[in-house]
């Protein structure tokens, strides 16, 4: 069974061993962090953890979705996992909240002409409406993806979002970022996200050399104003857990390699 943390400056994620031995009980409370990686890394997945746990303590989470309808995300998560959502939103503890109508508002001749601060008032009014605790953006891309190219522009309109969810100070937000396939130095899609963010996890792929035995990795790059050393952690997606640490990269990797008779010590 799993005992949340008695902090009440710490939000669990919900992953036991990232809570326990690695955030000394979870996300600091009121902060915005970033879940970055390619596609399929499991992003989504601790996303939903995340509210999914919330739920279970009686916070209220919101899901924010804009290039993808949240019935679908409920239905993919159940195939994947066994996770039924309803009973959570039935409880009003978890809210899917697809916020591609509000674009349309700014459509015009097939462009997308956008406020940073409008877009900044309406999540803030959002949140407040539902009296929520956790935020789930996923993606953040479509928020910044508009008719503007220029790198300060898109920095400055994520300064906006964030400083403003920021204001909410008991609400902690998780945001997610693509990485393109194949570009493994960069650590988000725009390069701006893990400025802003106080928490950075990158979840890739790791192959082993030795082996060619491939490795679900995620490594807690960043975490201010926290204990919390860079560490990579090889982890497994499993029903109906959802995301399962196996322990430190180095450490499992070393297991692999030990002689069978050490091992039946």
């Amino acid at each position: 069974m799993y005992s949340y943390s008695p902090y009440t400056d710490r939000t669990p994620t919900g992953i036991q061993y990232l809570d326990t031995y690695i955030l000394q009980g979870g996300l600091k409370k009121g902060e915005v962090y970033l879940v970055a990686g390619e596609a399929g890394m499991g992003k989504t997945i601790f996303s939903l953890q995340f509210l999914k746990t919330g739920a279970e303590m009686g916070e209220t989470g919101i899901y924010i979705t804009v290039d993808e309808p949240s019935e679908d995300v409920k239905r993919g998560v159940q195939d994947a996992l066994g996770w039924n959502l309803e009973p959570y939103e039935q409880q009003n503890k978890l809210v899917m909240h697809d916020f591609r109508t509000h674009f349309r508002l700014y459509a015009s001749d097939d462009k997308l002409s956008i406020d940073p601060k409008n877009i900044a008032k309406i999540l803030v009014e959002t949140v407040r409406k539902y009296g929520a605790q956790r935020v789930v953006i996923d993606p953040i891309a479509p928020l910044l993806i508009t008719s503007h190219q220029d790198v300060l522009w898109i920095r400055e309109y994520m300064r906006e979002l964030v400083f403003n969810l920021k204001k909410l100070k008991d609400v902690t937000t998780l945001i997610t970022s693509e990485i393109p396939t194949g570009e493994t130095t960069k650590i988000s899609r725009f390069g701006v996200e893990e400025y802003l963010a106080s928490g950075v996890i990158i979840m890739h792929l790791y192959e082993d050399e030795r082996t060619h035995e491939i490795y679900r990795v995620m490594y807690i790059r960043k975490m201010r104003w926290m204990r919390v050393q860079p560490i990579k952690l090889a982890f497994d997606i499993y029903e109906p857990y959802g995301i399962l640490i196996r322990g430190k990269l180095s450490q499992v990797l070393a297991a692999q390699y030990q002689p069978q008779y050490e091992q039946a010590y």
